[in-house]
């Protein structure tokens, strides 16, 4: 493999967590990673954040060669996702929040889990762990766990191969949240292996911000998402059965 080429990719969206990104790269610097000696690249996309986030990630990128900071007006976390998707270049593509942190060992648990199931399933594979809730204790100054570990269907406790995001394609820059539920029910359904483990791979931040998310709002995507997957449904079996398709 030509050492130039990153083997993987993370792709961070950030948008207004001045007071987290530092923790979720201080997270991927503790992996080790180097031991498998592949190299990698870490993707923060600022989705026009307004409160320093920029600074700090420029300030990251000048610290760490690995950092690429990519700049985009504010449209939201599908189309900061779609942005790093575009200027990745590993075989290995792991999606990431800029609040959230990877427990120890997660990348490397990633690559050595994916290039099983490359071994007995081809390129369009995709790995699933636990997802550990983390919040402020008592005090407000440090940080724990919160209840027991979970399987939730988001994004950023996954790793998946290149070739399994080009099947799924581009994150739907129409759902301002519940998109990466609607990623993963197209990838699955063109064809991707998912394979879930019982292993914590991500440690889930809940603060004030995305605690506080407008319920309405966020119960309207979620609709619109599973609309979208019920449309694609039943345009596949009409095709299958050669029926008119409806748009």
């Amino acid at each position: 493999m030509n050492p130039s080429i990153p083997y993987l990719s993370i792709i961070i969206p950030l948008y207004n967590a001045a007071s987290y990104i530092g923790f979720a790269i201080e997270s991927i610097y503790r992996q080790e990673f180097a031991s498998l000696g592949e190299p990698f690249e870490i993707l923060i996309v600022n989705d026009g954040s307004t409160d320093g986030s920029d600074v700090i990630a420029r300030q990251l990128a000048t610290k760490h060669s690995e950092i690429q900071l990519i700049e985009q007006e504010n449209h939201g976390v599908a189309s900061a996702r779609n942005a790093g998707i575009r200027q990745s270049r590993g075989e290995i593509i792991c999606f990431m929040d800029a609040d959230d942190e990877y427990p120890d060992g997660t990348l490397v648990f990633f690559v050595e889990e994916l290039n099983l199931l490359r071994q007995q399933f081809g390129e369009l594979v995709m790995v699933r762990g636990l997802t550990q809730h983390v919040r402020r204790d008592e005090s407000g100054e440090d940080w724990c766990m919160s209840g027991e570990p979970i399987d939730l269907s988001v994004v950023h406790a996954n790793a998946q191969t290149r070739a399994a995001v080009e099947k799924a394609g581009f994150f739907d820059e129409e759902l301002a949240n519940s998109e990466d539920i609607d990623w993963l029910l197209r990838a699955e359904a063109a064809g991707v292996v998912m394979s879930a483990r019982q292993r914590v791979t991500l440690l889930y931040r809940r603060h004030e911000t995305n605690m506080t998310r407008n319920a309405s709002d966020i119960l309207h995507h979620k609709l619109k998402m599973f609309k979208k997957h019920l449309d694609r449904e039943r345009n596949r079996r009409a095709s299958e059965e050669g029926l008119e398709i409806q748009s």
